[in-house]
């Protein structure tokens, strides 16, 4: 996946800033009550901005931090399950979600998207060539019912091929190809498709 370290280490050096500035804001206040103990209010205001700015900045130095776990963990991979990567950081997976929409609203992984169930993280531009190639090798094969027989008549041939059809996923959105009328699971999430699905969720009744 494509990421973006110098914006990331922009990111660090302002941040830190952040946390100085939060830690500057808590000292000025008891300094105003010591020059002036009638201003108690103000100084109030400068101590409780300051824990807030405080707060926020190192929060953000986490998830900045969580950067680089996040990077080495998918290396070169161009879709990882955020489950998986979860573990990896021993985070609750909802968090993880939400930092990695994070750092790509910020630019530092591009060309990525997530599927709708939150299952995966993946390369655009992978999973659209994953695709299409995919369709391309999928071939439906129709029965000719116009094919003629020895007496010129119209009859109906059977099929001799087996057929196939590109399923999609309910689970992420990915794209199948599995036999008409039979079942399989998803290539990228391994959930049930096509009949098996059904009978999955008689089951699930």
């Amino acid at each position: 996946m494509i990421t973006d370290e110098k914006a990331v280490e922009l990111a660090i050096e302002n941040t830190k800033w952040k946390v100085y500035s939060g830690v500057f804001l808590i000292i000025v206040g008891p300094l105003i009550l010591f020059i002036q103990n009638t201003y108690f209010e103000l100084a109030f205001c400068f101590v409780v901005a300051g824990i807030i700015v405080m707060i926020h900045g190192k929060h953000e130095l986490q998830r900045l931090d969580n950067f680089y776990v996040f990077k080495e963990f998918i290396g070169d991979k161009n879709e990882i399950r955020i489950e998986d990567l979860a573990k990896r950081v021993q985070s609750d997976k909802q968090l993880v979600v939400e930092d990695l929409i994070w750092m790509t609203a910020r630019g530092y992984f591009q060309d990525v998207k997530m599927d709708a169930a939150h299952e995966f993280f993946r390369s655009k531009t992978h999973y659209k060539w994953k695709i299409n190639t995919i369709s391309a090798t999928t071939r439906v094969t129709e029965p000719n019912s116009n094919a003629l027989n020895s007496q010129g008549n119209t009859s109906y041939r059977g099929n001799d091929e087996v057929l196939y059809y590109s399923e999609v996923c309910d689970c992420c959105g990915g794209i199948t190809k599995i036999k008409v009328g039979g079942g399989g699971v998803c290539d990228y999430c391994r959930a049930p498709i096509g009949k098996y699905k059904k009978y999955q969720n008689e089951v699930d009744k």
